[in-house]
């Protein structure tokens, strides 16, 4: 059996397809602690594989709301990452890092940091950043595609989201921040 903690409130998707966007004081206030969250799991060898709305909880308590990840039914222990077969693809396609598109058996906690820059985007600006009308479109986009800035969209108007989203979403793995505390940090 499996004990968990009884979780009140929806799913960021739940909230998004509601209210389209969140404010940028509620993504700041919400993602700070998901980032250290994250972080944690990565410190462990944990690379979630699967970062999205569906499986980002806002937990609702009398005192606060906070953002849960949950469903780490894909994750992968960096210890075991070599045993992950080529050709086997896993992940949601809207928010998988081009080298989970690639090539699964280079898949590092760098991909968990793209999809949570395709999270931040798509919460911020009520759209996904790279989008298409089938699946190799997407995954075209993922590997080549560079979305509008925030700037751009006329959110953000300061332009302070725009150098931090457009790291995370950075085709190459190692151009993306070091960690996901590092994210919290600049958030």
């Amino acid at each position: 059996f499996l004990i968990s903690e009884l979780l009140i409130g929806e799913s960021l998707k739940q909230r998004l397809e509601r209210c389209k966007l969140l404010d940028l004081d509620q993504t700041v206030r919400l993602f700070i602690p998901l980032c250290y969250a994250l972080s944690e799991a990565h410190k462990f060898g944990v690379i979630h594989r699967d970062l999205k709305p569906d499986n980002l909880f806002l937990h609702k308590t009398e005192e606060e709301e906070r953002l849960i990840l949950i469903d780490f039914g894909i994750a992968k222990s960096m210890s075991d990452i070599h045993l992950t077969q080529t050709g086997q693809i896993f992940g949601t396609p809207h928010y998988m890092a081009p080298e989970q598109i690639r090539e699964s058996k280079e898949v590092t906690y760098h991909a968990d940091l793209y999809s949570l820059g395709v999270v931040l985007y798509e919460t911020i600006s009520g759209r996904r950043p790279f989008v298409g009308e089938s699946l190799y479109d997407i995954f075209e986009e993922h590997i080549k595609g560079t979305p509008p800035s925030l700037t751009d969209l006329g959110l953000n108007k300061e332009g302070v989201f725009d150098p931090l989203i457009m790291r995370l979403l950075s085709k190459d793995p190692y151009r993306r921040p070091v960690s996901a505390r590092e994210v919290a940090l600049a958030l």
